[in-house]
């Protein structure tokens, strides 16, 4: 309903009750001592809204209260209640500004709002399919004013073109303003013995069959903000067609349709479309609220294409406060034709790789998730690379350390065997030296020491790797026994 900017004429007083005393929000009615109602515009099933002229600051307000028989129904007055509430708490230009609430005695609450002049979408869409641009233009919109609502955790639940103002303004530019947050859902908290406590009952079905998700027909007290992806889908799919993508002759079957069915697609409305665009809405009216786009952030990247010039204003306003509330927004799919590939680009992107690689960078190709796996494997490499070099160190050494006149030694122990424990002492007598220095300055002159410590191995080995390089025999010009042989040695000709 078109709101009137024309003043009522409060020269004729309304006539008084029997009593004397004029009735509350009626036209000349003075509320809380300072509201001085002008008229009526707007009248539902349970609430009335008028126009009053706050007189101290002498501006013209928008006053909504419940009927009589509303306010005897707990539940619509909880609800009430909410709307003032939450509508004051989100901070965004798309939303309507709460100034004041209160009661009256013979009136009940009441809620004291911006004064807007325009109409609702669902005037706008009645008159016909609205352009492409212009629509996507109203849905960021109203995907501004549920981002700053999601952020605060709170769920409209009723998103349809009858709850999308197109306000009027001074600069001649029309704003969207999302009203009625009524029957919206806060994120439960737990009592103070542990339970989650429900704003809405299970069997409480508030909000439009039209414009709900397939899992706020099932249960309204269990959806989180992809019930509003759903209905922003739904919205978009109406002003751009004129019609619904969903149908039924009752209401049974249309809610049969909604769980069960698939959509009508875009393109077979209106063939001129971008069909990319149809894949958009296909995706806010997945069943699964997992396929849908997780928040108003993503819908809105990909929308911004096909939005007015200043949208890419618009859509990083809400990413940027969906990302303050510790959302993640997935990156958008790429435009067709967008994507280039030429094999120079390749080869080039091959070479900054690289670059960043040999230049000790690659970590920051990486994501912290990605970089802390990586590290975590690479330290358990390490950690069985050194329990096995050091159970084949231990065998080594136990191979060359032989008494004069074993079987399969001639003569004494070889020069390697006699320095080996000296090189293995060096480790613990210089802790400030690499594995190499202490092996090598700690070991006796000769051929195997010189060997050793021309060949150092890098400081990052493990020590039993160290150990090995520099603890293995020297040449001694004695044939190389094998494996069996070394075993025969050991143990005699016994298996």
């Amino acid at each position: 309903m078109r709101h009137s900017t024309d003043r009522t004429d409060l020269t004729t007083p309304p006539a008084p009750a029997p009593d004397g005393v004029v009735p509350a929000f009626s036209n000349g009615s003075l509320i809380d001592g300072k509201y001085l109602v002008e008229e009526t515009m707007a009248e539902g099933g349970i609430g009335v809204v008028v126009a009053a002229r706050h007189l101290a600051l002498d501006q013209r307000v928008a006053i909504k209260y419940l009927k009589p028989a509303a306010r005897d129904n707990p539940a619509i007055l909880e609800r009430f209640v909410r709307e003032g509430r939450l509508a004051a708490q989100i901070a965004s230009d798309h939303v309507v500004r709460v100034h004041d609430v209160g009661a009256i005695a013979d009136g009940g609450p009441y809620i004291v709002m911006e004064y807007l002049v325009g109409e609702d979408l669902g005037h706008v869409v009645r008159r016909g399919p609205v352009p492409v641009s212009r629509a996507v233009d109203y849905i960021l919109q109203a995907c501004d004013a549920l981002a700053a609502a999601h952020a605060l955790r709170i769920v409209h639940r009723d998103i349809k073109p009858e709850n999308l103002f197109l306000a009027e303004r001074a600069s001649n530019t029309p704003i969207v303003k999302v009203v009625d947050f009524g029957i919206s859902k806060v994120a439960p908290k737990r009592d103070e013995a542990g339970r989650w406590a429900h704003e809405t009952a299970d069997g409480e079905r508030f909000g439009t069959p039209l414009y709900m998700s397939p899992e706020q027909l099932r249960s309204t007290s269990s959806v989180d903000p992809r019930t509003d992806v759903w209905s922003i889908g739904v919205t978009l799919h109406e002003l751009i067609t004129g019609s619904l993508p969903f149908e039924g002759n009752d209401l049974p079957q249309l809610c049969t349709s909604i769980l069960a069915g698939q959509p009508i697609t875009l393109t077979s409305v209106r063939p001129d479309a971008p069909p990319l665009l149809e894949a958009i809405l296909l995706r806010c009216l997945e069943k699964d609220p997992e396929l849908r786009f997780q928040n108003l952030a993503e819908l809105a990247q990909e929308l911004a294409p096909f939005g007015p010039p200043d949208v890419e204003v618009r859509v990083k306003r809400i990413k940027d406060v969906i990302r303050r509330a510790g959302e993640v927004i997935r990156p958008p799919t790429p435009m067709p034709g967008t994507i280039e590939i030429r094999p120079s680009l390749i080869a080039a992107s091959l070479t900054r790789a690289r670059a960043m690689t040999t230049g000790g960078r690659a970590a920051t190709m990486l994501t912290p998730r990605t970089e802390g796996r990586i590290q975590a494997r690479r330290k358990g490499l390490i950690a069985w690379g050194t329990g096995i070099a050091c159970v084949v160190a231990l065998a080594a050494l136990a191979s060359i350390r032989r008494e004069p006149g074993e079987p399969g030694v001639r003569g004494g122990p070889s020069r390697a065997a006699a320095q080996a424990p000296v090189m293995i002492a060096g480790l613990a007598a210089a802790p400030g030296l690499t594995p190499a220095e202490s092996l090598a300055s700690d070991a006796s002159p000769g051929p195997a020491a010189s060997s050793a410590s021309t060949l150092p191995p890098p400081a990052s080995l493990p020590v039993a790797a160290a150990i090995l390089v520099h603890a293995k025999p020297a040449a001694s010009g004695r044939p190389v026994r094998t494996p069996s042989e070394q075993r025969r040695s050991l143990f005699g000709d016994r298996q």
